[in-house]
């Protein structure tokens, strides 16, 4: 059934998210949407004689729990607002009679009331042997009296209307009342085959002409429905069967026929039926549709399709088109339909719905609401639907764009596309804003990352490299997936704590006596008598009237609840704390009454409840500071309550019978549901009280007694044990608890692959010094580094970033190491270089007072060698500076210093600097003008002597940016290619 409903629903044409939702709420609860403390207020009942009037159902009488019939006047209606259910009983100013099983018309003048047939409350099975007249009652709303009217019949007539139950009384449009068929009230009911028409102005019955053959001259069960062209239709009932009505294999052939009653000519006629015939329908209900043609029926119990020769309940929909005459199944109504019953309770109100409630099955009881709604769909057709709320729009109907409480899926995707372009937006904008920052973090992360291949070393292990890295990489995510997972959806294991204590308190019991009369509880301990017990009114009387448990089919029940002072407490031994009254180790109960029936002598429901979280004070007394106040927790203890569903720590008590309770009290601290509990330290606790009861039943001793001990039975209650227990739950797997193995992991294939490829080198600088996306803060980490290091050395002799000698490295050489071959403040480095090699030739020039004008010669052997040894310690240098940067230091602090002595405004003052420190050359006073001369004995790399090609065109362009790199408009890119360009590997 569900899963055709839901292709109805996706077959419409214009549907939205909201309406599935709808859908499956409407599944899943079938019934009206009441909450559980109005259905507490709400009896279950069945047989009640209902009417209509103003929008109202109202309903009188019934069977319920307690009693073969009642006396209960209730209505039931829906606030046009919200669509809350509003029940109510309607007020009966005088003695009221008790009914079940019987009929209620309200007539035209929408005052008077009146009530034909069933049982009295009072009624035992003599009187209604011997009492065979029809019972007849009027109820005017005017003066909310309740009034027994004499049965009178035609002249000429010797016979009276028999009682009866499971009857029809219709009024017809003439005003005159139609009763029909029915059971009477014997041992072994038989059906009554007789029919009438009652005039309420009169009060008199006169008999009607007897139904022509069968099936239908003895109906019982039946359901009639009056037409507005003065025609009752009889459908259904037990007349169809005969005895015969549990044989399932004539389900298909018994109904296909009406009786139809003519209220103008009072004829009787049969009415053949068409179409899908419905299972067969005994005690259901039917309505007349807001179309006044077509009747729907649902309910009732018939021949079972699976079992043989047993009858079910039943809760089919089916429409009779009275024009046609023709079956219709309604299977496929959207919604959820009434759970199977009869003897339900069933009205169409403002010609707009069917409500449908109370009502029994085999094994349950209602007290449910239901309600059909009718709408006319965009075809024009009549459509019905089980609804949740009238508040909410009908699931198949087209809603205008105005009312829909949801977006289309097109909306939903047109913000979830512009979300998506907002962000992408966003990021780029971002990008570009910080383009140098991202730049660099991008390519220290492709470095670092991906390609970390070391100078020197074969491409083939780069890419080993690479594989590794990501088979590792794999492991250690598919483990961190997993450890997410277990933490969670980690289990909970729970810590029992002990606390010895010497006095524990005493937990609420709550005594409900089923099936007596007059019951009162009495207590005592070994310090405390009956009388002093009582008087400490622990004992309280609840409400019945606001709420009544369910226990079965045993009778009226009563209920009390014993809740004592916390000081009240139970000792091992009389020897307590100072300023403690020794009240004993146990107390004892005791019960007084008479039970209703002698011969099934009722029982005691004993439920114990935890110290601060007993319901019974929360619902019956509103102290919610001692009671739940969790209003789910309250709906579902209201729920189990009404449906006999027994609870834990709940013992039943038979008649003279001793029993014993031990319990425990506890604290269970729950977690809750909260995502810090995730973390695994300072867990945030919901602390419930708990207890813990174990019960031992026996047959009470009857002697010897003390004559004064007439109870009829016992109970004694004490503690398991002078502890204060506390269950304290804790998650498994936490993110604390996991930061171990990750770690552990993390470092082992770390320390693996460091194993198989070797370390790299790390940089001393972490991601703080690497986030900064302003020029401000960038700035200010470059001024710490000029201001500590830049005056050891010029820009352009920065170790690791630029040569030694540009001489030794080549241009592609300095690329496949990262050396800068051109810095920016490149005069410096020339002016510095040349000054050098121009006071070495200083030392050696031409003495103004030698006759030759030559060096001397005898010396030119050492400086030659002192040379030599000078451009081998340069190269040692720069070999070693290559080699540590490729494997063993991180240049990124040297390379930021760099860029700090590259920025424009320092440039200028290491020129400035340079310019006074550098010393000119010593020339003779009297050849200052002359250029230094180039001496034979110097080595041929500091002889001034063309270079070779390829350094021609490597100093050219070095000179070329030399010049450029004056210009402080170029500062700003020039930073931009060469900042934070080294690779980043934390």
């Amino acid at each position: 059934m569900y899963s055709s409903r839901l292709l109805l629903f996706s077959r419409g044409r214009r549907k939205v998210a909201s309406f599935f939702i709808l859908l499956f709420i409407i599944a899943v609860y079938g019934e009206y949407d009441v909450t559980e403390e109005q259905l507490a207020r709400i009896p279950h009942r069945f047989g009640a004689a209902s009417f209509q009037f103003n929008g109202v159902l109202y309903s009188y009488g019934g069977a319920t729990r307690n009693s073969t019939a009642s006396n209960l006047f209730t209505s039931i209606t829906f606030d046009e607002n919200y669509g809350r259910v509003e029940y109510s009983d309607v007020p009966q100013s005088n003695s009221t009679p008790g009914a079940a099983h019987s009929e209620a018309v309200i007539l035209p003048d929408n005052n008077r009331v009146i009530l034909f047939g069933g049982r009295n409350l009072t009624d035992s099975s003599d009187d209604l042997l011997n009492n065979t007249r029809m019972r007849l009652y009027e109820y005017r709303f005017d003066t909310r009296n309740w009034t027994a009217l004499p049965i009178q019949v035609s002249n000429g007539e010797s016979l009276y209307p028999r009682n009866r139950k499971d009857f029809s009384a219709t009024l017809a449009p003439n005003g005159q009342i139609y009763i029909h068929g029915g059971l009477d009230f014997q041992d072994s009911p038989s059906p009554v085959n007789d029919s009438w028409v009652y005039n309420p102005e009169t009060n008199v019955f006169t008999r009607l002409p007897p139904v022509p053959g069968q099936p239908f001259s003895d109906l019982y069960g039946h359901s009639a429905v009056p037409l507005p062209n003065g025609v009752i239709v009889y459908i259904m009932g037990n007349g169809y069967y005969g005895d015969s009505f549990r044989n399932s294999a004539l389900n298909g052939t018994l109904c296909d026929l009406a009786l139809l009653l003519n209220t103008h000519t009072n004829e009787w006629t049969h009415q053949q039926l068409s179409g899908q015939p419905p299972q067969q329908i005994i005690d259901g209900y039917a309505v007349l549709g807001p179309d006044r043609q077509t009747i729907y029926m649902s309910g009732g119990y018939g021949a079972s399709r699976m079992l043989p020769d047993i009858s079910v309940s039943s809760n089919d929909l089916n429409a009779l088109n009275t024009t046609a005459w023709v079956w219709t199944s309604l299977e496929q109504t959207i919604g959820e339909p009434p759970k199977p019953r009869f003897y339900a309770t069933a009205e169409l109100l403002h010609d707009l719905y069917m409500v449908v409630a109370f009502g029994v099955s085999e094994y349950f009881w209602y007290n449910d609401i239901n309600v059909l709604r009718f709408y006319t769909a965009p075809n024009g057709s009549l459509t019905a639907e089980w609804t949740t709320n009238l508040n909410i729009p009908p699931i198949s109907q087209d809603i205008p764009f105005s009312n829909n409480y949801s977006l289309s899926n097109e909306i939903k995707m047109a913000i979830a596309v512009g979300a998506l372009a907002a962000l992408v937006a966003t990021l780029a904008y971002i990008s570009w804003y910080y383009r140098d920052s991202a730049k660099e973090m991008l390519g220290r992360s492709y470095r670092c990352l991906i390609w970390t291949s070391r100078v020197g070393e074969p491409m083939w292990t780069g890419l080993a490299h690479i594989i590794s890295k990501f088979l590792l990489s794999c492991m250690f995510l598919a483990y961190l997936v997993y450890t997410i997972y277990l933490v969670v959806n980690s289990s909970t294991a729970t810590l029992t704590i002990q606390q010895p204590v010497k006095r524990v308190m005493l937990p609420d019991i709550r005594f409900c006596f089923d099936g007596w009369q007059n019951p009162s509880i009495g207590c005592q301990t070994e310090t405390l008598s009956i009388d002093d017990c009582v008087d400490l009114n622990y004992t309280q009387r609840l409400d019945m009237g606001m709420h009544q448990p369910y226990f079965g089919y045993t009778g009226t029940v009563n209920c009390f609840l014993f809740h004592a002072d916390e000081e009240f407490r139970l000792s091992a031994s009389p020897v307590g704390p100072v300023g403690t009254f020794y009240n004993g180790s146990r107390i004892q109960f005791s019960f007084y009454g008479d039970a209703i029936d002698l011969n099934n002598p009722g029982l005691i429901h004993v439920t114990l409840y935890p110290r601060g979280r007993d319901p019974n004070l929360s619902y019956y007394f509103n102290e919610t500071q001692y009671g739940d106040d969790d209003d789910t927790n309250l709906d579902d203890w209201l729920h189990d309550e009404s449906n006999n569903l027994v609870s834990e720590n709940t013992y039943i008590m038979a008649a003279n019978k001793s029993s014993a309770v031990s319990y425990q009290l506890s604290t269970h601290r729950y977690l809750q549901n909260s995502a810090w509990n995730l973390v695994g330290i300072s867990y945030a606790y919901n602390d419930t009280p708990s207890i813990n009861t174990l019960s031992l039943q026996g047959t009470r001793s009857l002697s010897p007694l003390p004559f004064n001990i007439n109870g009829t039975s016992f109970l004694d209650v004490y503690p398991q044990s002078y502890l204060e227990l506390t269950m304290q739950d804790e998650r498994v797997n936490t993110i604390l608890a996991s930061v171990g193995p990750v770690g552990g992991l993390l470092t082992l294939l770390i320390t693996l692959n460091t194993c198989i490829f070797g370390s790299r080198p790390r940089s001393p600088w972490g991601l703080i010094h690497r986030m900064m996306w302003t020029d401000r803060s960038r700035n200010s980490l470059l001024d710490g580094l000029y201001e500590k290091f830049g005056n050891v050395t010029p820009c352009g002799n920065i170790p690791f970033i630029n040569p030694v000698e540009k001489r030794f490295l080549t241009s592609e050489e300095a690329d496949c190491h990262d050396i800068v071959m051109n810095p920016v403040n490149q005069p410096q480095s020339v002016t510095t270089a040349r000054a050098s090699q121009d006071s070495v030739a200083a030392a050696y020039r031409r003495n103004p007072r030698s006759e030759k004008g030559n060096y001397v010669s005898y010396e030119e052997p050492l400086l030659v060698e002192a040379m030599r040894k000078i451009d081998q310690l340069q190269r040692r240098v720069q070999l070693t500076e290559l080699l540590l940067k490729a494997y063993y230091i991180d240049e990124e602090v040297f390379r930021n210093l760099h860029i700090a002595l590259s920025q424009p405004h320092r440039m200028r003052d290491v020129e400035v600097s340079s310019t006074l420190s550098t010393s000119a050359p010593d020339y003779d006073d009297g050849d200052k003008s002359l250029s230094p001369p180039q001496s034979p004995f110097l080595p041929p790399n500091l002889d001034a002597k063309p270079l070779p090609a390829d350094r021609q065109q490597s100093q050219a362009s070095m000179d070329s940016q030399a010049s450029t790199s004056r210009d402080p408009r170029l500062s700003s890119e020039i930073r931009s290619q060469q900042a934070y360009s080294t690779p980043f590997c934390m």
